[in-house]
């Protein structure tokens, strides 16, 4: 009801235009890094995905199991914090081993139990 009588929609109306009564942000503004987190953004599923082409999807995969994954496989076996974060366009999933700030433990007790980080690593 916020948009019923604003001087837009009472402008749309008058000259004939439907009024809009709601509006939806979603996916805006550019990728932004935690300046406190070591964060990498790998993008070799997306073209692939984008286009449709699973042999290629597959393949990019592969390699990220090759190099990046393994790396914070490694990583986790050497008692390094690691966290992988997988996304999607409706979804996402963060695993990061070892004990995590309060609030996300207290949001842990409200949510699903997050897969084990070392499992999933070693499962991709």
């Amino acid at each position: 009801m916020l948009l019923h009588r604003h001087p837009v929609n009472e402008a749309r109306e008058a000259a004939g235009a439907l009024a809009v009564n709601s509006f939806w942000l979603s996916g805006c503004g550019a990728w932004q890094a935690d300046a406190s987190r070591d964060m990498r953004l790998d993008e070799r599923l997306r073209g692939p995905a984008l286009q449709g082409d699973g042999t290629a999807w597959c393949a990019a995969w592969q390699a990220i199991d090759a190099d990046a994954i393994a790396a914070l496989l490694a990583a986790a076996e050497r008692g390094e914090q690691v966290c992988l974060s997988l996304c999607g366009e409706r979804s996402s999933v963060e695993l990061a081993p070892g004990r995590s700030a309060w609030w996300r433990r207290f949001a842990d007790t409200l949510s699903p139990a997050r897969p084990n980080a070392r499992t999933f690593l070693e499962s991709l």
